[in-house]
């Protein structure tokens, strides 16, 4: 594990390029869940706050947005290893 600076997320100290696939996927797929069902719950208080809707939705709803954010995430964090996005990056820059 490389040396983390004491003022550095965990996140950004972790060595994701080394660690086994089950670990990139958990990781990603949690950050993920968080940031797709925080998006929906941040676009909901904003519409409340425009008085475009009275009370957020139901928690069922959220739970339905994080596992569908979480999944993506991280199937895509799985599919894309260290070598695997060096290939699509240089096919994207070609």
């Amino acid at each position: 594990m490389p040396s983390r600076d004491s003022r550095s997320p965990l996140w950004f100290g972790l060595d994701r390029t080394a660690s086994g696939d089950s670990l990139r996927f958990a990781g990603s797929a949690l950050a993920d869940a968080a940031v797709y069902a925080g998006v929906g719950l941040l676009v909901d208080a904003l519409t409340m706050v425009r008085g475009l809707r009275q009370r957020p939705q139901r928690v069922s709803v959220y739970l339905v947005q994080a596992v569908m954010g979480g999944v993506t995430g991280g199937l895509l964090a799985w599919y894309f290893d260290a070598g695997q996005l060096q290939v699509v990056l240089d096919r994207v820059a070609a």
